[in-house]
């Protein structure tokens, strides 16, 4: 999105960046970058230049990690010095930064051209701000004389005076309109579908690994086994996506991209498959970090590291080597301790693996070079359908980016409701599955926006606009009260009367169907043809098409005087429906001729048909569920009042 802006140069604030994706930018930004990690998951800036641009770079300096980052520049002889800032929340962090901003700008010569951009986390104006006031007002006082100070001017002030900035603003009571983790659920499950920046990043990482895993003849893998087997000094390659983290060390010696690659799959629950056909796969099993290899002699931190200096870090290593020359390699004198060790390995196997593993043919036939497969856990989240697949191999892009949505904002997501209005209403009273259609045709996106807001409860009363303009204070127009999103919809007593009304008309209401029929009619031996169209409510005839006009007590007259659209209709039945009836009866003549038992059946006029195709439709109101059902094959609904 940043690329499509077509800017020059372009200052970002709270960019997440670190050493481990720092990389990333690199292959994402083609022009000059200067990052600026911070100490926190909050903080880190970044000043980006457009490539093909005329500038020439001479120098960065970092004034704060993370808050501020300058880049001197030389532009058609001219001498830019761009300082990119994000002001930290806290007032003493605000001072510390601004006192560290002046220093460096006196330091600046005087034919260097002064760009200052960035978040400042206040303003000199106090009416301006976000709130209605200014909470700090010494880091106000330190911005106004560092302007002076450097002779800038507030460019974007000028242009906009009067202007609020804003996001997502916290209230009194500690709520937000919606959480914008919200926002990245995909919108058949209650979000909107915004892309997630640390999900498409975690979602690549698990492509790698699927590639890595799965994948055949691909020129990268072999040199990603080699920069993984330095992990720890281990010589895992594929084994470290079975290793658990905390039982071994796998940061030591791995570059920062795989050490990236490991963190996302820690997104996933790994589990083996149950069943599995035992094959040379198994002596590739790690000795550490595996939950399926136990053994308390392998608890011993010094035998662990004479194990990891010998290479001997896979099952089929301690199988394959006798244990006179276990002894020789490890220099233990104690033959006892290693034959305990091979024992309790091979009995904490399950019962299927430990005997093709104690196979000795087996073990001497293994050379080191044998990968197993495994297969990774779906990962429940929100009452997590989707992907329904949750193998690795076969799992799409697509699906594990939306895995990496969910997983990595459980902590924000947790507690979070399918709708704000089950606070209100109780558990159980808001629909699921049901999030498509808010957008389905005839509902335009405008309204289907609307609605999703008011489900998630993200409308504007006058209990948030209160913090913009003081003087509208957060009453109902209508009554006294605080004009919250369920006084709004629901609990002003203006309302009282209208659903009063709604209850009444409801309950007498009930349930009702509606059905539509129609058909065509051709005789085959006087070539006559006939059309029908029927429509049912409560299974009882209500009106019908006799191709001339409707025949019904009410609404006729309103339906009688659309004249083309009963021909268009009779042109239908009489055409085009006959038509395709023939077409059938000519595919189906043989089965048709067929000599069976003669069976007559008459009936009152219109239902007395030789050759009928017909199509049906049902339509169900539900008032105390609030929704209407219909089948896909009725074209169109029409609610018709007595």
């Amino acid at each position: 999105m940043v690329s499509q802006k077509k800017l020059d140069i372009i200052f970002l604030q709270e960019t997440h960046s670190d050493s481990n994706n720092e990389v990333d930018w690199g292959l994402w930004w083609r022009g000059y970058y200067t990052l600026s990690h911070g100490t926190n998951m909050s903080a880190g800036v970044a000043t980006l230049i457009r490539p093909g641009l005329d500038i020439k770079v001479t120098s960065t300096s970092e004034i704060m990690a993370g808050r501020a980052v300058a880049v001197k520049a030389e532009i058609h002889g001219f001498i830019f010095c761009f300082i990119n800032v994000y002001a930290p929340n806290q007032g003493p962090g605000r001072l510390d930064l601004f006192q560290k901003l002046s220093v460096f700008i006196k330091q600046c010569s005087q034919d260097e051209v002064l760009v200052m951009a960035g978040d400042w986390n206040c303003t000199t104006d106090f009416t301006l701000d976000r709130t209605g006031q200014e909470p700090h007002l010494q880091s106000a006082a330190a911005l106004a004389q560092l302007g002076a100070e450097a002779g800038v001017v507030d460019v974007w002030r000028i242009k906009h005076p009067s202007v609020r900035q804003y996001t997502w603003v916290k209230v009194v009571d500690g709520r937000h309109w919606t959480r914008a983790s919200v926002l990245y659920l995909p919108v058949q499950e209650g979000g909107q579908g915004l892309v997630d920046i640390n999900s498409r990043v975690t979602a690549f990482r698990l492509q790698t690994v699927q590639r890595l895993l799965y994948s055949l003849g691909l020129p990268w893998t072999d040199t990603a086994c080699l920069l993984l087997r330095k992990a720890g000094r281990l010589g895992y390659d594929k084994q470290l996506f079975l290793v658990q983290p905390l039982c071994v060390d796998i940061e030591t010696g791995l570059a920062f991209f795989y050490l990236s690659v490991l963190q996302a799959w820690q997104t996933v629950t790994a589990k083996r498959r149950t069943g599995t056909t035992p094959g040379m796969w198994v002596f590739e099993e790690p000795l550490f970090g595996n939950t399926i290899i136990t053994s308390q002699v392998l608890s011993s931190a010094s035998l662990r590291v004479r194990l990891i200096e010998a290479g001997l870090v896979k099952l089929g290593h301690l199988l394959k080597t006798s244990v006179p020359q276990l002894a020789d390699r490890l220099c233990i004198r104690s033959t006892r301790v290693l034959l305990r060790l091979v024992e309790e390995v091979c009995a904490s196997l399950p019962a299927g693996l430990r005997a093709f593993a104690e196979n000795r043919t087996l073990s001497d036939q293994w050379d080191d070079e044998f990968v197993g497969q495994w297969q990774s856990e779906e990962d429940d989240l929100l009452r997590l359908k989707n992907p329904e697949s949750t193998d690795l191999e076969t799992l799409g892009k697509k699906d594990l980016y939306l895995l990496s949505v969910k997983v990595l904002n459980l902590r924000s997501l947790a507690g979070v409701k399918v709708s704000r209005w089950t606070e209100f209403f109780g558990v159980g009273s808001s629909p699921r599955g049901c999030w498509r259609s808010l957008y389905k045709p005839p509902v335009n996106k405008r309204t289907g926006d609307l609605q999703w807001r008011i489900v998630h409860g993200a409308i504007a009363t006058n209990r948030y606009l209160v913090h913009i303009d003081p003087n509208t204070g957060d009453g109902c127009p209508f009554c006294s009260q605080s004009k919250t999103v369920f006084h709004l919809f629901v609990q002003c007593p203006r309302l009282e009367a209208l659903f009063r009304h709604l209850q009444g008309w409801f309950q007498g209401l009930g349930v009702h169907i509606l059905q539509v029929m129609y058909s065509c009619e051709w005789d085959d031996e006087d070539d006559a043809t006939d059309g029908y169209e029927q429509h049912g409510y409560d299974g009882e005839d209500y009106i019908a098409l006799d191709l001339k006009t409707w025949e019904a007590d009410s609404t006729k007259l309103i339906w009688n005087q659309d004249r083309a659209g009963i021909e268009h209709l009779k042109n239908y039945y009489t055409k085009k429906c006959v038509y395709w009836l023939k077409t059938y009866l000519a595919y189906g003549k043989s089965t048709l001729q067929r000599t069976v038992r003669h069976v007559s059946i008459r009936r009152r006029r219109h239902k007395i048909w030789k050759s009928v195709s017909a199509q049906i439709g049902i339509a169900v109101i539900h008032p105390a569920a609030g929704v209407l059902k219909y089948s896909d094959k009725v074209s169109r609904i029409t609610l018709i009042q007595d």
